[in-house]
């Protein structure tokens, strides 16, 4: 892939990376990505490990240069523009300006996770990282939501943080079972997948703080859906103990109990 090192990109030599994803298209991976990914950007069928070796690649010449003729135009496209963005070798907070923009274009879970969890440097810079997250939960964009829960979920759930992220764990589940409209449970929908990266947040919460977490889900702090899909979650987790599973699952029975007895 030395060949997507360059000291200047331009149109021709963007097209010519277009041609080489196209022609590098596994058909039983595309089909695959296609059932699971709800995108209105067509999928080309390339392994994201592939993606990031293009990356790598690119990031060894003029990456700057690729992002002003990088187009949009396909699933593949779009997650190799992110993970570039992601390792730019450029200062934290012009980052976060270059990505918030990016985030626009976002309109799946595929997307929004890898390139998320790609920017690394939120590590170093925990407190402007921080700042950008509030701004993104409290956006009204669904996946702009999702890029905030998934950024606390990669690098905030410490003992510094896990108080306050609980905290805005109920803070987005009330915020969605006040959405007068069956499309936030629905699969395929974006809040659909809100409500889901809040259960994702709920489990690794649990994962790495039991007993803190153990008090959030006993208070019942949730609405119904999101309560449900985090206790599935931390059943399916396998850096939850036996115990713990068979205690949530207990206080699944226990909510369904209470639940019927308010009906």
């Amino acid at each position: 892939m030395k060949q997507f090192v360059h000291t200047n990109w331009n149109n021709k030599k963007y097209s010519s990376l277009k041609t080489w994803l196209k022609n590098n298209s596994n058909l039983k991976y595309k089909q695959f990505q296609q059932k699971i990914v709800n995108t209105k950007f067509p999928i080309i069928g390339v392994k994201i490990p592939t993606i990031r070796n293009i990356a790598n690649n690119i990031l060894k010449g003029n990456a700057k240069s690729f992002l002003e003729v990088c187009k949009e135009g396909t699933f593949e496209e779009i997650i190799l523009k992110g993970i570039i963005i992601s390792k730019l070798n450029i200062s934290f907070n012009e980052r976060i300006k270059i990505f918030e923009q990016y985030t626009n274009i976002i309109d799946n879970w595929a997307v929004c996770d890898i390139v998320t969890g790609s920017l690394k440097d939120f590590s170093n810079n925990k407190t402007d990282g921080y700042e950008y997250i509030l701004k993104c939960i409290h956006s009204n964009d669904p996946w702009k939501i999702r890029v905030g829960i998934v950024s606390m979920i990669s690098f905030y759930v410490d003992e510094l943080y896990i108080e306050e992220i609980l905290a805005h764990c109920k803070y987005i589940s009330d915020k969605f079972s006040k959405l007068k409209t069956k499309l936030s449970n629905k699969h395929g929908s974006p809040y659909y997948y809100v409500k889901m990266a809040n259960a994702w947040l709920i489990s690794v919460c649990f994962a790495k703080f039991p007993t803190t977490t153990k008090t959030f889900l006993e208070t019942n702090q949730i609405e119904d859906e999101t309560f449900k899909m985090s206790i599935q979650k931390i059943i399916d987790s396998h850096r939850v103990s036996t115990k713990d599973k068979t205690y949530v699952k207990q206080l699944k029975q226990l909510h369904n109990n209470i639940k019927q007895c308010k009906q």
